[in-house]
């Protein structure tokens, strides 16, 4: 493997992966069902590998609440934004712009369920 490319999956495992823990501590306290859980981490970790060279957030932290209200939808569990806010402790402006953001990263047509 080259130089370069360890160094990216070490950057990697070092800033991004940690915070992926988040959305796992948040959904425990809410008894969120695991298929959620888990495509809420696909989410977060497929737009972190296609915007790691040129990252538009400042904290992997503020991706993670969208990544999950797309998952949720995704898997049928229509919930607010204002209600995934609260949940994360954030806000709903923030929800918003992320999820548009990493719909459009990931080229996700609509949040209807798969």
């Amino acid at each position: 493997m080259d130089k370069g490319k360890e160094l990216q999956i070490q950057g990697y495992k070092t800033f991004i992966c940690p915070n992926i823990s988040l959305i796992d501590e948040i959904c425990k306290d809410y008894n969120i069902r695991e298929d959620i859980i888990e495509k809420a981490k696909n989410i977060a970790i497929e737009y972190f590998k296609k915007t790691y060279h040129n990252p538009p957030y400042s904290s992997a932290v503020h991706v993670l609440p969208a990544a999950f209200y797309i998952a949720s939808r995704l898997k049928g569990e229509k919930r607010s934004q204002k209600d995934v806010a609260i949940k994360f402790y954030t806000t709903v402006v923030t929800i918003k712009k992320w999820y548009i953001n990493i719909m459009l990263v990931l080229d996700i047509k609509t949040l209807e369920r798969d």
